[in-house]
């Protein structure tokens, strides 16, 4: 059934009326989608202004079960109300036309969060069966139509509690969530630890786990022991030092750790760079990784004094022993 037809004859399939809240069963959430567990908004807008949208339910004898409003039915009995007007579909509503208004109702009041929009996804695939199928109907109830992205928010409800939570505090993004998924929940609560601590962002999060990830598969540990060992337990626990250097030098530590090589020709270069004093406006680069044999000699001038000083430095450079000992691998 189209959403816009189900919209259209909406006001025929239900009643509104007054019940007790008790008639209500709010153990049963079977239709519910927020995340949100505060409903402090909801108590002080009801007392100012009243319940201006009532609650969706449907009958379940000898009971209620809520299609959409669990927050408001929270917040009016917060208030002590002994009675809810609500909106009762009619007893021929079925569970598939519940669960697509369950989501519109949620979908179109506000934008869903990642782990809300995974719940509503869940629920029509269980419907559905197949991702194709919820695309086709996901735009009419303002979900994603993109199959690839659905598939992967769809994953979101399989993966732990502890990372969910993480996706709604905006510690990490839907990428990382599910990298950390296939880790052992103690190997990602550690991740999550770094994460939180540190505050980083979301490309050296990825940054952290490919090297850590690819130094355990290199020297054949448990990624787990990457991650505890001294030096990274040392500067977690340094709280003398602000948290981007601590960044930095957990970075650097598993950069050092993943690519031995590389970091010793960065040092020597360093070193070499050094010796040559370049001064400012001059800027020697080497090959990305050292990879290649191509390095960057960049000159910043804004005069022609300027100019003749970097040509008098670029005649002492060719000269100089220094430069054949960067150029020599």
């Amino acid at each position: 059934m189209p959403m816009k037809n189900l919209q259209y004859n909406f006001a025929d399939r239900y009643e509104t009326k007054k019940i007790a809240l008790t008639d209500i069963d709010l153990t049963d959430t079977t239709y519910r989608i927020t995340t949100q567990a505060d409903h402090g908004d909801l108590v002080r807008s009801i007392t100012d202004v009243g319940l201006l949208n009532p609650p969706i339910l449907t009958i379940k004898k000898p009971s209620f079960v809520v299609v959409s409003g669990f927050r408001r039915i929270h917040a009016c009995d917060d208030l002590g109300w002994n009675e809810i007007s609500v909106r009762i579909l009619n007893s021929d509503t079925t569970h598939h036309e519940c669960t697509r208004i369950a989501i519109a109702d949620n979908s179109f009041q506000r934008s869903l969060n990642l782990v809300e929009q995974s719940r509503a996804i869940g629920m029509l695939i269980d419907i559905f069966g197949d991702i194709n199928s919820v695309t086709k109907i996901n735009s009419s109830l303002g979900l994603p139509d993109n199959p690839s992205l659905t598939d992967k928010i769809l994953s979101i409800r399989s993966l732990p509690l502890f990372i969910q939570r993480s996706i709604l505090d905006d510690t990490i993004s839907l990428a990382i969530a599910l990298e950390l998924g296939k880790f052992e929940q103690k190997t990602a609560d550690l991740f999550l630890t770094i994460f939180q601590q540190l505050k980083l962002s979301f490309s050296k999060q990825k940054e952290i786990i490919l090297l850590a990830n690819e130094v355990a598969l290199r020297d054949n540990v448990p990624l787990i022991c990457i991650l505890e060992d001294e030096y990274m337990r040392n500067v977690l626990d340094d709280k003398e030092i602000d948290r981007n250097k601590r960044s930095d030098k957990i970075r650097n530590y598993l950069k050092r750790k993943r690519f031995p090589e590389i970091t010793r020709a960065e040092n020597k270069f360093a070193r070499n760079l050094k010796n040559l004093r370049l001064g400012t406006g001059t800027k020697l680069t080497p090959p990305k990784n050292f990879e290649g044999i191509n390095y960057s000699l960049t000159f910043n001038f804004s005069s022609l004094k300027e100019l003749k000083d970097r040509k008098a430095i670029l005649e002492h450079l060719i000269s100089n022993s220094g430069i054949r000992k960067i150029l020599e691998r």
